[in-house]
């Protein structure tokens, strides 16, 4: 994965940690809840988690954390800063 998707990964994740607290969920407990609420498969999800994995979150996957949560799947995606983005030319 490159940085881009790497940085996405860490935004995600650190809202899906966020809302773990919000519903005192521990974090020890994150895999467990994802693996009742979502279809993903567990060995991804624990690369995931890790940060392990070799490929970057999918949309369905985002949207299988957004369901987990009932939120909006674009609520996960809200600290993410464009300004990282790399401006090209064309």
């Amino acid at each position: 994965m490159n940085d881009r998707n790497i940085y996405i990964q860490k935004c995600i994740l650190d809202a899906v940690y966020e809302e773990l607290d919000k519903r005192n969920i521990p974090r020890e407990d994150c895999l467990k809840f994802l693996l009742s609420n979502t279809i993903i498969k567990e060995s991804r999800l624990k690369a995931i988690l890790s940060g392990t994995n070799k490929r970057p979150i999918t949309l369905r996957e985002l949207t299988g954390f957004a369901i987990a949560f009932d939120l909006n799947t674009g609520y996960l995606l809200r600290n993410i800063n464009k300004s990282k983005e790399k401006k090209t030319l064309y």
